[in-house]
Order: structure tokens, then C-alpha cells, then sequence
């Protein structure tokens, strides 16, 4: 059989290789068939690839499926329209698949962004590492994840549907996961697990309903520690901003605070919180033990800084922000950059592009908007 190697810019056709090395820019524009497929430089295959080892160190685009019997990733690797059939698969790089990938090993240690994933034995370490190859938390984040076909996340892996015996994962986002026995740590998140054997959950993670047949599931706890309360009360006292007596009183507060008792605040530990546990991030006031409303004078007085990207984001008085994905409602102004849903706010909203309506009590400053537009001071829409 024949070898093939591109060093420059070039392309290949179809048919039975030996090998293929492709170093510069080069693209497929038929289906092959190879013992070794090494890619090294940019490569973008529109045929069929079946070979028994494909490395990627590189990156590679492509558009039709792959059947390898190993698959080594150093780089990037994009499935567009396309599925990826293998027996083992190690990865320290970049994934995208809008589609499915199928293997019985799956190692993977980098960034990803996944459709399907169906395994044997399935391992995802989240690193970051990784994701700054192609700057997914840049200024052209957006257009990364348009690039890719699928959203990119600068703080987790995404996998919508992972189907396996054993999933190992840390730092990974799923909508869906069907598997024999799980273990899930670093602030994974999963919609909906379905589980038969065992379940190791650390207690950074959220799991939102688990459907489990004769399956033991074990959540582990962070070692207990002080109250932050309590903790921030000693930093005080030794850094000497406080003196013993002072500290003193303000421990002996602590111990009068409710624990289910009378109170707003006792109340609301003992019957739950007036809102969904759906891992939402939630910044709320307390007068005393009394709950604030949003519109209440004093909530007003509250600016909140969050630093990056949000689903949905519901504050008491002012807010500054990144990228949301979802709505923002502020008791007060509002100042952050692009938002896929409605902005709603007491004062001033000051945003980039606004996918949806917009709802001010003082003026509205913004890129584009899509949706209607209502302020009770003045607008002005365009860069």
C-alpha cells in the first residue's frame, strides 16, 4: 500500500494508505482507509477516515464520520455532522461533537463540548489548560463556540447525554447520564441521573433528581469547620481590629441567633426557602432576621460583582457582570455584556447585545436589542 505525506498545503484523495502524514494545510476529498493517520498541522477531512491508530496534534475538522481502533488527541479535534466510532480514545486537548462518539475507553483531560457519548468505561477531568489554546473566555469566545458548532465552557466540560458501565468525572456539565456505577467531584452538574450500582457524589456537585434501582448512593461531605461567621469573628480579633471583649460579644450574639425558631429567618431554615433548589446563584438581603423585598429602600443600597459568565442572574440592589445566558433582574442598575434573555432593573441598564426585552426604571444603554425596549429615562441603542 501506498504512504502519503504533506508538508506544505495539499490535499488527499481517497483510497487504501499505509500511512498519511498531514504537517501544513491540508484536507481529504474522498473516504480512506489507513494503518497510522497523523495529523500535525490544520487538516479538514469531507470524506469517511477508518484506520487502526489516528493521532491529532494538530487540528482537525471534520465533517464525515471517523472508525479508528485508537485515537490519540494532543489537539483539536471538531465533529461536525459527524460521529466518532473507537475502541479507545485518550485525549489531552479539545472535543467538539454535534453528534455521537462511541468507544468502550474513554480518557479524556481537557476541554469538551459533547452531543452523545456511549461507553464502557468513561473518565473527564475538566482542565483549563486546555480551553486556553483556543481562548474560550476571550473577547471571541462567541465566535469560538459558533466555530465549533457547539456552546464552549471556560469553567466546565458539557456532555448532554453519557451513556456507560462506569463514569468517572470532575468538572463536567450533563444533561442526562445512564450508567452502571458514577463518580462525580469538582462542582459537576447533572440534570438527570439514572443509576443501578453505586452512586460517589462529592457535596460541591449537583445532582437535580437521581432515578435509582437497588443502587446505594453516597454523597461526601467536606469536613466540618468553622462557621464563616464565626471564623471571620477570630481574623478580626488577631489581626487586632477587634479587641477580646468586643469579640467576646460578638460570638455571644451568634449563640442567639434562631435554629428553626422564632424569627423570618428561623422560619425559613426550618419550613425552606421561598425559592426552587435549582442551583441558581441567589443574592439576598436580611434586615435583622427579616427577608427583604427587592423593592425595599435598603436592598437598593447593595452592588453586586459577579466576575464571569451566568445562566440566570436575580440580585437585590445593583449589578455588574460578564456574559449571561439567560435573564437579569436588579432591584437597582444593571452593567454587563451580552445577555441571551430579559433584562429587568430598577435603575439604569448599561449591557452589549440584549437577546430579548428590556424592562428600565432610568435609562437604557446598549449595543443591539431584539426584543421591546420600555425605560423611564433615556435610550440609546448602537455602538
Amino acid at each position: 500500500m501506498r504512504k502519503e505525506r504533506i508538508e506544505g498545503i495539499g490535499s488527499i484523495v481517497g483510497g487504501e494508505y499505509e500511512s498519511i502524514e498531514a504537517e501544513g494545510l491540508a484536507k481529504l476529498k474522498g473516504d480512506v482507509k489507513a494503518e497510522t493517520f497523523t495529523i500535525e498541522g490544520f487538516f479538514k477531512s469531507k470524506g469517511r477516515i477508518e484506520a487502526k491508530t489516528l493521532k491529532i496534534e494538530g487540528v482537525h475538522r471534520a465533517f464525515r464520520d471517523i472508525k479508528a481502533e485508537e485515537v490519540i488527541i494532543d489537539g483539536i479535534l471538531k465533529l461536525k455532522r459527524a460521529s466518532l466510532m473507537a475502541d479507545r480514545i485518550k485525549c489531552d486537548g479539545v472535543i467538539t461533537c454535534t453528534e455521537e462518539i462511541n468507544t468502550d475507553k474513554f480518557d479524556f483531560e481537557g476541554v469538551c463540548s459533547i452531543a452523545s457519548l456511549v461507553g464502557d468505561q468513561i473518565k473527564i477531568r475538566y482542565a483549563r489548560s486546555s480551553g486556553d489554546k483556543i481562548s474560550i473566555d476571550g473577547k471571541f469566545a462567541r465566535l469560538i463556540s459558533s466555530y465549533f458548532g457547539r456552546k464552549l465552557d471556560a469553567e466546565k466540560c458539557i456532555v448532554d447525554s453519557v451513556e456507560c458501565t462506569s463514569l468517572t468525572a470532575s468538572g463536567t456539565k450533563f444533561k442526562t447520564v445512564r450508567a452502571h456505577s458514577v463518580q462525580l467531584s469538582d462542582y459537576c452538574e447533572v440534570d438527570v441521573l439514572y443509576v443501578d450500582g453505586e452512586a460517589e457524589i462529592d457535596s460541591t456537585c449537583v445532582v437535580r433528581k437521581i432515578i435509582k434501582e437497588s443502587a446505594q448512593v453516597i454523597v461526601k461531605e467536606e469536613p466540618k469547620v468553622a462557621s464563616p461567621t464565626l471564623t471571620k469573628i477570630m481574623d478580626l480579633y488577631k489581626e487586632g481590629k477587634i479587641n477580646a471583649d468586643e469579640a467576646e460579644k460578638m460570638i455571644e450574639a451568634l449563640k442567639e441567633l434562631p435554629k428553626g425558631g422564632g424569627g423570618s429567618l428561623g422560619r425559613m431554615v426550618a419550613g425552606g426557602l421561598p425559592w426552587a433548589d435549582d442551583g441558581k446563584l441567589r443574592v439576598v438581603a436580611f434586615l435583622g432576621h427579616e427577608l427583604l423585598e427587592k423593592s425595599a429602600p435598603e436592598s437598593k443600597t447593595i452592588e453586586v460583582t459577579y466576575n464571569g459568565e451566568a445562566v440566570d442572574v436575580d440580585v437585590y440592589g445593583s449589578l455588574s457582570c460578564g456574559d449571561v445566558e439567560g435573564n437579569v433582574s436588579a432591584g437597582g442598575s444593571v452593567k454587563c455584556s451580552n445577555v441571551g434573555g430579559d433584562v429587568k432593573a430598577g435603575g439604569s441598564i448599561t449591557c452589549g447585545n440584549i437577546d430579548g426585552n428590556v424592562n428600565a426604571g432610568g435609562s437604557v444603554t446598549c449595543s443591539e436589542v431584539t426584543g421591546e425596549i420600555r425605560a423611564g429615562g433615556g435610550v440609546r441603542v448602537g455602538k
